[in-house]
């Protein structure tokens, strides 16, 4: 028996979650978060660098309870998948990535 591994992101919410609709109904909560990055110097110490920001979105029951509970600056672990699209904006293709997760929570 093995334990089957996941991709997990882990970071803060920086926007306010937006819910709504899918073509086929369900529901959607999109939000973009922010992951802290740290760079370890020659002499073991860390420093903090800028914040990356990231789009994430959920499905289903998961996306109303995180509607319903995610505020800005709250701190939390997912884990899911990325997926990629490409959108072209002013005759530029430019690709996409979002985290969808499937299981989302506060980070204590």
């Amino acid at each position: 028996m093995s334990i089957p591994p996941q991709m997990s992101l882990v970071g803060f919410i920086a926007s306010a979650p937006d819910l709504h609709f899918t073509k086929e109904g369900a529901e959607c909560c999109r939000l973009r978060v922010g992951v802290e990055q740290w760079r370890k110097e020659v002499d073991g110490s860390f420093t903090k660098l800028d914040p990356t920001f990231h789009n994430l979105v959920m499905y289903g029951e998961s996306a109303k309870r995180a509607y319903a509970r995610f505020r800005v600056g709250d701190q939390f672990v997912a884990s899911g998948y990325i997926t990629e699209s490409e959108k072209t904006w002013n005759g530029q293709t430019v690709t996409r990535e979002q985290f969808v997760a499937k299981h989302i929570g506060h980070d204590t």
